[in-house]
């Protein structure tokens, strides 16, 4: 039986993170940037603790215990990253966690009703928080990353996992558009020659 590709599939545009950051609190703006900007799953950055931050590698270290792969995972701390780390320690005051919350159940509650209100007042729909890892999976796919390379922030184990998250058609038109360079070089001497004779 042929593979049914069912997944519902939903990337970001810049111009509406412009307006989806612009329409959600501080707080939720960090997280939705962190997001994308590591690949890092919504319970994955809810669950971070300040002990996994090391700002001098610029790296979060994930324990086997906090990934869905069970692996222990290093996470690339970007400059859009590391801004809101150092912004956030400075007002931690001793937290365990990176995202402070009274529980993690309340902050998921909290921050998935005003992810939903958001997308509303910006006019984005069919956008779920998840589709942020298809988002990031894409714009590496469309600026010519490996999908080995992708997967790495992605946390996936295999690169067929990431081909779900990878859309990169204007990867593919520019990759097709490098071939008919050769092609126009081969017609160019073929005519040059044929006019010399």
């Amino acid at each position: 039986m042929p593979e049914v590709h069912d997944q519902k599939e939903r990337v970001l545009s810049v111009e509406e993170e412009k307006r989806l950051l612009g329409a959600v609190t501080e707080d939720y703006k960090d997280i939705i940037l962190f997001a994308l900007n590591t690949g890092m799953r919504l319970g994955e950055i809810l669950g971070l603790k300040w002990e996994w931050a090391d700002l001098e590698e610029s790296l979060i270290n994930l324990p086997q215990t906090h990934t869905k792969s069970k692996r222990s995972r290093k996470v690339p701390v970007n400059p859009v990253t590391r801004r809101i780390l150092l912004e956030r320690k400075l007002k931690s005051g001793g937290e365990e966690f990176i995202f402070k919350r009274e529980s993690y159940y309340s902050l998921l509650g909290k921050l998935r009703r005003s992810f939903k209100e958001a997308c509303n007042r910006a006019g984005i729909t069919d956008l779920r928080f998840h589709d942020l890892r298809h988002t990031v999976g894409t714009r590496l796919g469309e600026e010519g990353v490996p999908i080995q390379t992708i997967s790495k922030p992605l946390r996936h184990t295999s690169t067929r996992m990431t081909e779900r998250y990878v859309h990169p058609e204007e990867s593919v038109k520019k990759a097709t558009d490098i071939l008919a360079h050769f092609s126009n070089s081969v017609t160019d001497k073929l005519t040059d020659k044929e006019e010399s004779q």
